[in-house]
């Protein structure tokens, strides 16, 4: 048991009016405005989480989020994942990423449906760059070197490292 330490009235509070309802199945203008790079639930693979903010329509500010596995045990899954990816790359116009904050704050188009499996949920099926058009890259990296293109799965992901893009 915890005192408050103070007396709450529940009546004089005002009461949450937040929706958290999955949104309708369609096309949302968003961006990517959080990301974080961790293990999976299973502990076999590493996943990308991205935080999407809908910058546009009747829905703005709502958020969806997008797990994408870039590292995993089972090569398809992490096929897949890095298919995602790369459709996230393209449609922000980013040539090669190595920090996430690169994906952050550029348009897109999400294509956002209801999950099959459990229909309080939104998944992101497909990202599509603004205006149908696919974005110019906006980075131009180096190739890697034959060591940093070794398998994914032996290459260790990691978070941060750079500095903010206003800090630039």
């Amino acid at each position: 048991m915890a005192d408050l330490g103070f007396d709450f009235d529940p009546a004089s509070a005002p009461a949450d009016d937040r929706n958290f309802d999955p949104l309708p199945s369609g096309q949302y203008e968003a961006e990517i405005v959080a990301s974080e790079v961790r293990d999976t639930k299973s502990g076999n693979g590493r996943l990308l989480a991205l935080t999407w903010k809908i910058v546009a329509g009747a829905y703005e500010n709502r958020q969806i989020w997008q797990n994408i596995n870039i590292m995993h045990d089972n090569a398809q899954a992490q096929e897949i994942g890095q298919k995602q990816l790369r459709g996230v790359c393209d449609a922000l116009g980013v040539a090669a990423v190595r920090d996430t904050e690169d994906l952050h704050f550029k348009p897109a188009v999400l294509v956002v449906g209801v999950q099959k499996n459990d229909a309080t949920r939104n998944e992101v099926k497909q990202v599509k760059p603004l205006g149908g058009a696919p974005a110019p890259a906006q980075q131009q990296r180096p190739p890697a070197s034959r060591q940093q293109q070794a398998a994914p799965q032996q290459r260790q992901a990691t978070v941060g490292g750079g500095s903010a893009p206003w800090r630039r």
